[in-house]
């Protein structure tokens, strides 16, 4: 397309009802009330109550009690106000350091508190200066009006947005301390720091060097993005980050359902809304969890209007070839943005427990390019060749289909394939997970029977008598993911064997994670560990059947696994950690999801005492409570008096990965709290 819109006469009537209704408020700003009332001195009162007038038609022994679901929980406990502001710094390696050593030194006692630098930077950072005139002068103020000519600029306007990006940095320089950049030139100096910190963990568009071009050519509400996450980077400039944050996430729903929106616009408003929804979690932003899934809606709704999963062929014959070098990069552009979306969905469902929003069998588009495609190019610029298409240009759909059979084998990978492909397997994995007990209500079995031993469900003592159900179809499709995931394995392997794995050590860690978290989604019961946990700090909310049947289920040969398995994501974490720093591999959130994960597992089956021949290995630097020297490299054995142990050795993790972006976490503090608080008993 050259300039048209892409939107159709529905979408203006769907945009009119929406805007009648008011459906654009952002979600973000309802705040639920929390379970806990957190009191200055770190205790928590309930705040829960069970509604008297519950009818007696619901059997207490099938349906949990009046609650809010864990996730919430901890958002409310946790995600609530500017923490960000608080916590992120200029330089994450300065802070990740402190905070280890401090970590350390109290030896990571529940009530720690990360150390600030010189004062608070809500102190450095007034939102309205101590001087001149508030309403003018607001930081507040100042990002308004930014979003505000962000949202009514056309893309065609270069000038006037050089002009405007040129005198919001004058602005803004007011309230950041000096620095060596231009005034004029500050917002650029936050897209830098977007680039260098935040564009290696999620790339949604090429980065650029010429930064003047960056600010003319990129939609102005995806440059306002970048800008908002450069500055959690960069010292004194937080407070700005966080602000804008906020109104971008209540501009973009908005901005997507215009009509007349050309593709490159949309593009840009779709990576912007990526952006800012993996931003929301990644720094936890204010009620970060509701945020990202209001967002992720809003995305989903937006890329559909787009089509944005379907294939658009290239004319290469009836396009000059410089027009062809520009659609090639749109479409692209359009690949990254599609898989840039799975891979948010897959992070979301293993946090969540949540059905991905997006399906494999949607994305009918070949695999992208391994290397990023120019953004820009001048007239000079000659067009080169397109490399062919990865895997022959076999589309994501039907590598996952392939995937799935169990008769088929997954052609040669690159790493960035072998990445996606165990994407588009967690909708299959999600099936199995979210119900762990579907195989015990249909055929009275805790786990699906082995294909080994086809007696145990074809054996029929009584031909007249079927009152026991046997769901072959529901246990094959169990298999068939089982048997998809170690063919995904296999292909792992080969993949490594011909690309360096000091080259793509972050996919191979990355996709190692996943894969490990797959399977322990498959044999744990997850959210009712995870419930079980956030309610433990307030024993009056803990469910003690809920209680009853984990320590049925740790007694089985699924929590075995289980543990093996969070057992694998914690020394993967531990070993890579261990490594120099400069050769460790970039970490993201969902080694932070992955490793909460394993903690609360852990945590559990410690507590009850049913696998006390399972552990962890002590790492050096964990206090050790005997004499011996040697006790510091043994195993800490999965017993309750140990739980505190245990937690710590997870603990010690989360300010390592989190340094890459300069944030503590709130997952950290939760496992810290877990170490002070073991399993409950069975009454």
């Amino acid at each position: 397309m050259d300039d048209g819109s892409i939107y159709s006469e529905q979408d203006i009537v769907a945009s009119l009802a929406a805007s009648e209704t008011d459906l654009d408020m952002d979600l973000a700003q309802y705040e639920p009330t929390p379970l806990f009332d957190v009191s200055m001195n770190g205790t928590e009162n309930a705040l829960v109550h069970v509604p008297s007038n519950t009818s007696d038609d619901f059997d207490s022994a099938t349906f949990w009690p009046f609650s809010t679901a864990w996730q919430w929980t901890h958002q409310d406990l946790y995600l609530q106000g500017d923490d960000v502001i608080q916590m992120s710094l200029g330089n994450p390696d300065d802070q990740s350091l402190e905070l280890h050593q401090t970590i350390h030194d109290q030896g990571l006692h529940h009530d720690i508190q990360i150390q600030q630098t010189s004062g608070s930077l809500m102190e450095q950072l007034p939102i309205i200066p101590t001087s001149g005139p508030p309403a003018e002068k607001s930081l507040i103020n100042v990002v308004t009006n930014m979003v505000e000519f962000a949202c009514r600029v056309s893309l065609t306007h270069a000038m006037e947005r050089t002009a405007q990006w040129a005198a919001a940095s004058r602005k803004l320089s007011e309230f950041l301390p000096a620095s060596e950049t231009s005034e004029d030139k500050l917002l650029h100096r936050l897209v830098e720091q977007y680039f260098d910190n935040f564009h290696p963990l999620w790339a949604t568009f090429p980065r650029t060097v010429d930064m003047d071009a960056a600010a003319t050519e990129l939609h102005p509400l995806l440059f306002l993005t970048a800008t908002s996450i450069g500055a959690l980077f960069m010292r004194g400039a937080a407070q700005y980050g966080t602000i804008m944050h906020k109104q971008i996430r209540e501009a973009l729903p908005r901005q997507t359902s215009r009509t007349d929106l050309t593709e490159p616009e949309a593009l840009d408003l779709g990576r912007a809304l990526l952006l800012t929804q993996v931003a929301a979690l990644y720094f936890e932003h204010d009620n970060a969890f509701s945020a990202a899934q209001h967002l992720s809606a809003a995305l989903s709704t937006h890329v559909h209007r787009m089509r944005l999963f379907t294939l658009k062929s290239l004319d290469s014959l009836s396009q000059p070839l410089r027009k062809q070098r520009k659609t090639s990069i749109l479409l692209e552009g359009r690949k990254m943005l599609a898989f840039g979306i799975l891979r948010a969905e897959t992070f979301m469902s293993v946090l969540f427990n949540k059905k991905p929003l997006i399906s494999s069998e949607e994305i009918n588009l070949p695999l992208p390019y391994a290397h990023e495609l120019p953004a820009t190019f001048s007239q000079e610029d000659p067009v080169p060749q397109e490399p062919p298409l990865p895997c022959g240009g076999l589309l994501f759909s039907d590598l996952i289909r392939i995937a799935l059979d169990e008769e088929e084998i997954l052609p040669p990978l690159r790493p960035f394939d072998i990445e996606l492909a165990l994407f588009g397997l967690q909708h299959e994995v999600w099936r199995f997970s979210h119900d762990p007990n579907v195989f015990l209500r249909l055929i009275q079995m805790p786990a699906p029977p082995s294909r080994a031993s086809p007696s145990a469900t074809e054996y029929v003592s009584d031909p007249l008598d079927y009152r026991r159900r046997r769901m072959r179809g529901l246990v094959d499709d169990f298999y068939r993911v089982k048997s998809a995931l170690e063919k995904w394995k296999k292909a792992l392997s080969h993949c490594q064997l011909s690309h360096h794995p000091e080259l793509n050590r972050t996919i191979y860690l990355s996709s190692l994670i996943l894969y490990e978290l797959s399977m322990l989604r498959l044999c744990a019961p997850l959210d009712h560990i995870q419930q079980t946990a956030y309610q433990v700090l307030e024993p009056s909310a803990s469910n003690e059947q809920v209680v009853a049947s984990i320590f049925d289920w740790a007694a089985t040969e699924n929590a075995t696994d289980a543990i093996r398995h969070a057992n694998l994501i914690w020394q993967m974490l531990s070993l890579e950690s261990s490594r120099a720093t400069e050769v460790q591999a970039n970490y993201n959130i969902l080694a932070l999801i992955a490793l909460h994960h394993a903690a609360v597992v852990t945590w559990a089956v410690a507590g009850t005492g049913k696998n006390v021949d399972q552990g962890i290995v002590r790492t050096q630097n964990t206090p050790s409570t005997t004499a011996n020297a040697s006790a510091a490299a043994s195993m800490i054995v999965l017993r309750r008096e140990n739980t505190r142990e245990l937690m710590l050795q997870f603990a010690d993790l989360y300010p390592i990965i989190t340094s890459s972006w300069g944030m503590q976490s709130s997952f950290f503090k939760m496992v810290v709290k877990l170490a002070d608080h073991p399993f409950p008993s069975v009454s």
